[in-house]
């Protein structure tokens, strides 16, 4: 199987947080060549400039300090944004922006106040609609991910090591993780989904449904529910590499017994990897999209800005 991936462009203004006008190159590679950087710094600099970049490095942690290994190819379903959307609030709040600026600028300068109003308007508009666009075009797109395997790896070891129980006593023990687990499994999502206000392992509950012909109540008995009701929750995601950040970094059970410290890495990174897959995927929708729609500049640096910060590819989850 092979993908799109965009190189990196030949020639960058950084002066300015956009490139000189130049259409992206793509090339046929194969998907164990491919990786997240070749595609993502590309984007980054063919509309941001060197200085946006900066950022995209950062988030490059998920991948530059983790093996990708890799189970299955998966479909998950995200909440995402609409271009078109955007788009629609974007042109409308430049229209606004425009109008205002112009009146404004009017009343103070004639004539040159009223063409400087109307552009600092229109722009200022543009970064308003873009936001606008952005809270109010939830939508939902389905990708396809390929899995960490790092923990199942581990577990494996561990077992042959003889020394799991330990670690899955633990989990059993602490209360740390207990709002957290998989309503099914009782242990830490690996890929968790939202389904009624609850939270289980995209695995397990697709198993659980497809035992009734794709159609299933929740394991909580509430209602009824069909694979497409499942979301991705990266918030979810989010509160287990916290709390396991915190249990690594003042927890003296964990500090001092390797086997428990060892799998919560393990889990850790595989969380990680995770991530930085269907934050690659999404990157590459929204680029896609953006390029059919011809969105460029400011509006899509504000849009994968927005992305970024959702991913926490600018802080990084670490604290």
């Amino acid at each position: 199987m092979s993908l799109l991936t965009l190189e990196r462009p030949h020639e960058v203004n950084s002066s300015t947080t956009s490139l000189t006008t130049m259409e992206p190159e793509f090339k046929e590679t194969n998907e164990q060549q491919r990786t997240p950087t070749q595609m993502d710094l590309g984007v980054a600099n063919l509309y941001f400039g060197t200085s946006a970049s900066n950022s995209v490095n950062r988030g490059m942690r998920y991948w530059n300090e983790s093996n990708t290994s890799t189970k299955e190819t998966i479909a998950i379903t995200i909440s995402t944004i609409s271009i078109k959307t955007i788009l629609t609030c974007s042109t409308i709040c430049t229209s606004i922006g425009a109008g205002t600026g112009a009146i404004v600028g009017h009343s103070l300068v004639p004539v040159v106040g009223t063409v400087g109003g109307a552009a600092f308007g229109a722009k200022v508009g543009a970064g308003v609609g873009v936001s606008l666009g952005i809270v109010l075009s939830g939508v939902r797109a389905t990708l396809s991910i390929t899995t960490s395997d790092h923990y199942i790896k581990w577990i494996e070891k561990a077992w042959k090591d003889k020394v799991y129980p330990i670690f899955q006593d633990f989990l059993n023990s602490t209360d740390i993780f207990q709002d957290l687990y998989c309503g099914i499994s009782q242990e830490i999502p690996l890929i968790p989904v939202q389904a009624n206000g609850h939270i289980y392992e995209q695995e397990r509950i697709v198993e659980w449904i497809r035992k009734n012909n794709g159609i299933q109540t929740c394991p909580q008995r509430i209602k009824a529910i069909t694979i497409e009701d499942l979301t991705y929750d990266h918030d979810h995601l989010k509160k287990i590499v916290k709390r396991i950040n915190t249990a690594l970094k003042t927890s003296k059970n964990v500090k001092n017994t390797p086997v428990i410290k060892d799998g919560l890495t393990a889990v850790k990174t595989t969380l990680r990897e995770n991530t930085s897959t269907i934050f690659g995927a999404e990157a590459r929708r929204i680029f896609e999209e953006s390029r059919k729609q011809e969105v460029g500049g400011a509006a899509f640096e504000q849009i994968m800005s927005n992305m970024f910060t959702r991913y926490d590819l600018h802080q990084g989850v670490d604290p």
